[in-house]
């Protein structure tokens, strides 16, 4: 019988000790509602509950966040449209910036990328590119470019090891013009946001003597034009068609009952409409210094804005080019086949590329995007000519005379403005998407990797996970990592 009388005892001080220690206010509690001082005490069930309470909160500290914030902290920051930022932050919330700069306050909970040492830029932007959405992928009128994109094959995987997050794929130049290609994220792992549009460009061929090539490389895909006036005649004429069109609509929006009925167009016709509208852009190739300037005519007579590709002699037509509204997308590297005639040794006249083409055209105040050798990925071991260059190109712009900036915005921020997408890609500004380059070094830096790209907010690839560059140190003092080419 003592035992009982042991623990009855035992249960009167247990008791007195939690009227002498009154428990304190749930976390949660508002000071306003809480029991006064001479309230009476809380009972023993209301301890235990406040106990599970503190239990449960710090499970759910130890459980990783779910906040729908992301903040990378302490880098440098490269916006493009404005000067650099040194230890800066950039907030993001469901996939866009909302805010960027320094001493800015982060939300808690919010999940921490640590910039010490590291530099953000914009992700790249690949005006020309091929099968970085499948080796099948192919846009196809109004369909969904979601349903034939594989958005785990290898090509898309490296095209973000190397920076890129934005491409367009696919189009081919007529004479009537074609409303082609397709404008796309590198949303590795998923679909959610990997298009941005459909039918993105309106591709002209106007008048030129060579053999019909696609802007993406590769053989030609049809003989010279029999007529060259003939192919030029068909673009005035559906020029001249849309501009009429306008000039009708016009009437009849600002009387209809004058007017008549709503006018009416063809297709192609239409599709002029939209690009001296300003809804899409206008890609024509040009090269020599004659179709440089056919190209600028058009362009001033029809007031229409252009977008020249190649453009190989554009520093030697700038007098002639000052007419249009003319941007370009070249390439810095560009040269003459290997046993090509130069031109220069036929013509009077200064002909052919050089290495200060883009540096011309900047210092004359045009707008340039620069593109790679090839527009695809190569797997079969010959780098430095592929789309995984395009930084490179950049860098040869530099190198021939452009501007850093000029360099960086010609693979960010002017691509986008080419393709009309500049309100959501090409620099870091609150609004846009937050895709984004945590690289290493400089953005243009020769050594430079991407660490961790963001497309959308989302992380997309890390160098450390990755079997590409895995073994190649952040601090390049130090030997590769391992028995890399075996172990990788």
């Amino acid at each position: 019988m003592m035992r009982p009388s042991l623990l009855m005892i035992a249960g009167l001080l247990g008791m007195l000790a939690f009227a002498q220690d009154p428990p304190a206010p749930l976390p949660e509690s508002n000071p306003e509602t809480a029991p006064a001082s001479d309230s009476k005490p809380a009972s023993r069930p209301r301890r235990r509950r406040n106990a599970e309470s503190t239990s449960s909160q710090a499970k759910a500290e130890s459980r990783p966040t779910d906040s729908p914030f992301t903040a990378i902290v302490d880098a440098t920051i490269w916006p493009v449209s404005a000067p650099v930022i040194r230890r800066g932050t950039i907030l993001i919330f469901e996939g866009k910036i909302l805010d960027v700069g320094r001493d800015i306050p982060i939300p808690e909970g919010a999940k921490i990328i640590d910039g010490k040492g590291k530099h953000l830029s914009p992700g790249f932007i690949a005006m020309r590119a091929l099968q970085t959405f499948g080796g099948g992928f192919m846009a196809r009128g109004d369909e969904s470019a979601a349903d034939q994109a594989d958005p785990y094959n290898i090509r898309m995987q490296m095209a973000l090891a190397s920076g890129i997050t934005t491409a367009m794929e696919g189009g081919s130049p007529t004479p009537t013009g074609t409303l082609a290609g397709f404008i796309g994220k590198h949303t590795y792992g998923s679909i959610d946001g990997l298009g941005i549009r459909d039918r993105a460009v309106l591709w002209v061929q106007y008048g030129t003597t060579e053999p019909l090539r696609s802007p993406f490389g590769g053989d030609p895909i049809a003989p010279a034009a029999p007529s060259d006036q003939s192919g030029k005649q068909q673009t005035r004429d559906l020029l001249k068609r849309a501009v009429e069109f306008r000039k009708a609509r016009a009437a009849f929006v600002a009387d209809p009952a004058k007017a008549g009925k709503a006018p009416t167009a063809d297709e192609n016709t239409m599709n002029f409409v939209k690009a001296l509208d300003g809804e899409v852009p206008v890609f024509v190739r040009a090269s020599t210094r004659t179709e440089l300037a056919d190209v600028a005519r058009l362009s001033e007579e029809f007031n229409l804005p252009i977008t020249v590709t190649d453009a190989t002699e554009a520093w030697a037509s700038l007098p002639d080019l000052a007419r249009g509204r003319l941007t370009f997308m070249l390439n810095p590297r560009q040269r003459p086949a290997d046993g090509a005639e130069p031109r220069n040794r036929l013509l009077t006249e200064p002909s052919g590329w050089r290495p200060y083409n883009a540096a011309s055209l900047e210092k004359a105040g045009y707008t340039f995007a620069v593109q790679p050798l090839s527009p695809t990925i190569s797997t079969d071991g010959l780098p430095g000519r592929d789309l995984m260059a395009l930084p490179i190109e950049a860098c040869y712009a530099i190198r021939g005379g452009a501007s850093d900036a000029a360099g960086l915005a010609s693979i960010t921020l002017n691509p986008a403005r080419l393709l009309k997408i500049d309100d959501r890609v090409g620099s870091l500004d609150i609004g846009k998407d937050a895709d984004i380059l945590v690289m290493d070094r400089e953005p243009l830096d020769y050594r430079s990797f991407a660490e961790i790209v963001l497309v959308n907010g989302r992380v997309v690839y890390e160098k450390d996970k990755s079997s590409f560059f895995n073994h190649i140190p952040t601090d390049r003092s130090t030997p590769l990592k391992g028995n890399w080419w075996r172990d990788r």
